[in-house]
């Protein structure tokens, strides 16, 4: 098991449900991280400002399953032992991983929000993993999150991402009372990461730097006792990939692959997980025309 974890940061993450971990990304998986967003960036900004509504801002969920870098990037094995030592499991399942660019001086807000709410798991044992090409802070958007906030449920609907998610009915802020006491961010410098729970409230605010572009990448990892739990609540992009599951069935297979169990890593060859089918893209619409509202922590 990783040195990276001590039984400390444990019992940090466990009370405060986030910690920072330094010089955990590889040097080689560093290198990969930029060079493949970087790839990812080359589009137009005018179609950003379409889909996001700034083009100084840039998301892309999923990468791994269509690009062979970030695939061999969600297999890192540190990471997997990362989720394995904080979430007390002996099996690590991928759940998603995300782009997040913010180029200098975007005016680009992500509200308050917690990961689990969204996403199609029922389980408590949730953990995000946030990492940067380069230095981070809070004038360069660094993520806040609400320490303690994973452990008392609360209603909170998720940010719209895009000005179709707005046009679909869903709410673009949460508003919360949040004593500034309560927060917490972290400076990164290239390789550290921060781990924090799915049922963490976090935040990001502009990127106010003149100068500096913020490149973050977030992989997200479900540990013991996940099941499959489907929703009309669940993220957009859940909806287009077929998981090849029943609801409360184990997570695994080609959308949710086991990376570690029982400490030994389990790599996987890339073939591209198979599409929804269309059928199915055609009736989500159907089960997103109405406001969204935010489940709470999953059970």
């Amino acid at each position: 098991m990783s040195v990276l974890v001590s039984d400390a940061d444990i019992a940090s993450f466990e009370r405060d449900g986030v910690i920072a971990i330094r010089g955990a990304v590889p040097e080689e998986a560093l290198l990969l991280l930029e060079r493949a967003i970087d790839r990812h960036l080359q589009g137009p900004a005018a179609l950003n400002r379409l889909l996001f509504g700034d083009a100084g801002f840039f998301t892309r969920p999923n990468v791994w399953k269509t690009d062979a870098d970030f695939f061999e990037l969600v297999q890192t094995p540190i990471f997997a032992e990362i989720a394995a030592r904080l979430l007390r499991s002996e099996r690590i399942n991928l759940l998603q991983d995300q782009i997040f660019v913010k180029r200098s001086s975007t005016e680009r807000v992500f509200d308050w929000h917690q990961d689990l709410s969204y996403s199609p798991v029922a389980g408590e044992r949730m953990l995000s993993l946030w990492m940067a090409c380069g230095p981070v802070t809070r004038e360069t958007s660094g993520v806040q999150f609400l320490r303690g906030s994973h452990r008392a449920p609360l209603d909170v609907s998720r940010p719209s991402v895009s000005p179709i998610e707005l046009l679909l009915g869903r709410r673009s802020k949460a508003e919360l009372a949040v004593p500034e006491g309560d927060i917490v961010s972290f400076d990164l410098s290239p390789g550290d990461l921060v781990a924090f729970h799915g049922g963490v409230l976090h935040r990001s605010g502009p990127n106010t730097s003149p100068k500096v572009d913020r490149k973050g990448y977030a992989l997200r990892l479900v540990g013991d006792g996940a099941t499959y739990a489907p929703s009309s609540d669940d993220g957009i992009t859940y909806h287009f990939w077929d998981p090849h599951l029943v609801p409360g069935e184990a997570l695994d297979g080609p959308l949710f692959p086991v990376l570690r169990r029982d400490g030994k890593r389990i790599q996987h060859a890339f073939t591209g997980p198979k599409r929804a089918e269309l059928s199915r893209v055609l009736l989500t619409p159907f089960k997103l025309l109405r406001p969204f509202r935010g489940r709470g922590r999953a059970r």
